[in-house]
Order: C-alpha cells, then structure tokens, then sequence
C-alpha cells in the first residue's frame, strides 16, 4: 500500500503550514506544499516526504503545472486529498475609494486579487484535483478554506469577505 500524498495550497505558513506538518509528521503522509514562497519548512519536514512547489494558485497555468508534477511525485496512488488553502486580505487603503479618502487624481481601481487567489484559486484546484483523482480511477477528499469573514460581516475587508463568502457556500 502506497503511502497517501496531499497537496496543500498556501502551504509554508498559518494554517497550511500547520496542516502540512501535521500530515507529514502525524500521519505519515506525503505532501505537495503550495505556496508563492517557500520559508524553509520544506526542508524541516524532509525531502522525502515533501515536495514544494512554487506556485500562483490564481494562475491556472501555474497550478496546472503543479498537478501534474505532484501526480508524477505521487507515483502509483495518486493524489488522495486537496487542502486548498492559500488565501490573501484586502490591501491597506483598499476602502478609500469607498470612503471618500481619494482624491481624483489618485482613482485607482480596487484590486481583486483576493477573488483571484481565494476564489479562483480554490476552484482551479478543485477542477484540477478531480480531474487527476478521476484519471487514476481513485477516490479523493477536499479541503477548501474559508472565513468568519466569509458568514459574518466585515466592512474592513469587502473584497476578501465577499471571496470567502463564496468558497463558503
């Protein structure tokens, strides 16, 4: 019996980097970590036992690269559970707009990079994640990470909240 792999996104900190470390080093798994950068835990966890992959999770090129090199690493079980996880907040002064704290000259348009990278992200891997699962006749589970944010109000954070909202329902 093969030892199961996982791919984790946002992997090398907060909770991926807590959920890698838990699967390695408690369950004995295999782990894809994820993320935009790695901080050394790759290297803690063993090279055995962990593959990092630097990867853009709203760039579906990126994370279609990295399926297919995590089903390569996985060997003859595959890929067994997806924890998408990586996630990014609303910027500094992303409410200015809205509140009437910019000046004409300074419009610039919201940034939407939360729904890209927690929106987005999370259905590429969930697309990417059945379609290996289904390739190799196996059975997998998912993890997609949302937020408080995502059921109870924050008008500090609209743009993430609005993003976790939709990986929430």
């Amino acid at each position: 019996m093969s030892t199961p792999v996982a791919i984790v996104t946002g992997a090398c900190s907060g909770i991926g980097l807590a959920l890698s470390k838990y699967l390695v080093q408690t369950r004995k798994w295999r782990v894809v970590m994820a993320d935009i950068q790695e901080d050394g835990s790759t290297t803690e966890l063993g090279s055995e036992n962990v593959l990092f992959v630097k990867t853009d999770v709203s760039s579906w090129d990126q994370q279609h690269a990295l399926f297919k090199r995590a089903d390569v690493w996985a060997g003859s079980g595959g890929i067994v559970f997806l924890a998408a996880n990586a996630g990014l907040s609303d910027p500094p002064a992303s409410l200015d707009g809205l509140l009437g704290k910019s000046k004409e000259d300074e419009l610039t348009p919201p940034t939407l990079d939360p729904i890209q990278v927690n929106l987005l992200g999370a259905i590429y891997s969930l697309q990417l994640f059945a379609h290996y699962v289904r390739s190799r006749g196996g059975a997998g589970k998912a993890v997609l990470t949302s937020s408080g944010a995502g059921i109870y109000p924050m008008p500090s954070h609209p743009v993430y909240a609005a993003s976790k909202h939709a990986v929430s329902y």
